[in-house]
């Protein structure tokens, strides 16, 4: 084996590395502070209106990250931008870990889920340039990762909180983007010292082969509709649930509070081991617009059973709605795999995760509204009804399989 290919192969084990790291710590932010509200706001004060507050942070900061992300990669290149992500989420960590009051926490959790907004649109484009074939297998690990992290930061907060402080369970993931960081500073030293044209080069070197799409013309794309309209399905049905299901079990379904709490956490189980095969399945696919069309039913059929039936079979409602937000995972691989180029895939990321946590952001304040108009929860199962049927038009957009730079060259 030649060292040269030998120093390849390294690069690429250090880039997974970096990608498995960063997906790592792309939930933290959002999980480990509901655990431990409690011990907050028995030392610094943590107000009710705050607590809502930070529940609608993370995705209006994803939101914002897809508008701000394509911008920076183009000035900066994609691993200087993924450095950037990482030092900014370690930043707010920082900041909210050594919180005086509950509005510095608010300020640093903001700039920790700003960082995440980045990571969350460098992910795709990542995998693109350096894994193009592989990019099912590398979709999979990384969106399995970052559902992890939501269930490992979740799991540790309170714990580590008993035993050592609230401030150190916090401060404990600026430590995770800390190691995060060290593979992306030797990716960026290695690209910099490399004399092998045949590698990747940073996205700031204007390749004459790339095409780039405008982040502003992107809406252009029927394709890029369809991938937004089912990243944005998956999105905004996670968030409404995780705000109002309990609260519609409890009503609707006559179940207690325990019981309700059971089965969010199964709705947010059980999709893990289908996100998990859904890139892998996809990528061998010619077409993937049977996986929308599949899981646009499984978010039906749970949500019409859960309004028409929702004593019945409740366990059953819940679960298979549950399966539904693996589009997620999907809409992932199709930012990458319905792309010809990274820089394609950073444009099309920033279009699709800006949609898509506008939606989800919106979403549990309609349902909320309509309780509050109607003093029930009847009208926000119905809603969450609607939230599954953008996914259909989407499927048979994808039905043609194009790529978004070659609808905008039209």
């Amino acid at each position: 084996m030649s060292s040269a290919l030998a120093s390849s192969r390294a690069r690429l084990v250090v880039v997974v590395v970096g990608i498995v790291l960063l997906a790592f710590s792309l939930r933290t932010a959002v999980a480990s502070v509901s655990p431990i509200v409690a011990a907050i706001d028995s030392d610094i004060g943590f107000p009710h209106p705050v607590v809502s507050i930070m529940g609608a942070l993370p995705p209006l900061a994803f939101a914002l990250g897809g508008v701000l992300t394509p911008l920076i990669v183009r000035r900066l290149g994609l691993e200087t931008a993924t450095v950037v992500s990482i030092v900014v989420m370690a930043a707010g960590h920082v900041l909210r870990a050594a919180a005086s009051d509950a509005s510095v926490l608010v300020v640093g959790s903001a700039i920790a889920l700003l960082g995440t907004g980045f990571g969350n649109v460098l992910m795709p484009p990542i995998v693109k340039r350096w894994f193009p074939r592989r990019i099912g297998l590398l979709t999979a690990i990384y969106s399995t990762v970052i559902a992890a992290s939501t269930a490992v930061s979740a799991g540790l907060s309170v714990p580590v909180t008993d035993a050592f402080g609230w401030r150190v369970s916090l401060a404990q993931w600026a430590v995770a983007a800390g190691i995060a960081l060290a593979p992306w500073i030797v990716v960026l030293a290695q690209r910099r010292s490399s004399t092998h044209p045949q590698e990747p080069r940073d996205a700031a070197e204007r390749d004459a082969e790339e095409i780039e799409p405008a982040p502003r013309r992107v809406w252009r794309s029927p394709t890029a509709i369809a991938i937004a309209l089912v990243f944005g399905t998956s999105s905004v049905t996670v968030y409404t649930a995780f705000s109002w299901m309990p609260a519609i079990l409890t009503e609707r379904a006559h179940v207690d509070n325990g019981t309700a709490a059971a089965m969010l956490a199964a709705f947010s189980g059980v999709v893990a081991p289908l996100s998990a095969a859904l890139p892998l399945i996809a990528s061998r696919l010619r077409n993937v617009a049977p996986l929308v069309f599949g899981n646009a039913a499984l978010l039906l059929i749970g949500s019409l059973g859960l309004l028409l039936s929702p004593t019945n079979g409740t366990w059953a409602w819940v679960l298979v709605y549950g399966l539904g937000p693996s589009l997620f995972p999907l809409a992932l691989y199709l930012i990458t795999a319905r792309t010809r180029s990274h820089r394609g895939s950073v444009a099309l990321s920033g279009f699709v995760q800006t949609f898509g946590y506008v939606v989800a952001a919106l979403g549990p304040i309609v349902v909320g509204s309509l309780f509050d108009a109607t003093g029930s929860w009847f009208a926000g199962s119905v809603a969450m009804v609607v939230m599954a049927l953008p996914a259909i038009p989407a499927g048979i957009i994808l039905l043609r399989s194009r790529y978004v730079e070659d609808e905008l060259a039209r």
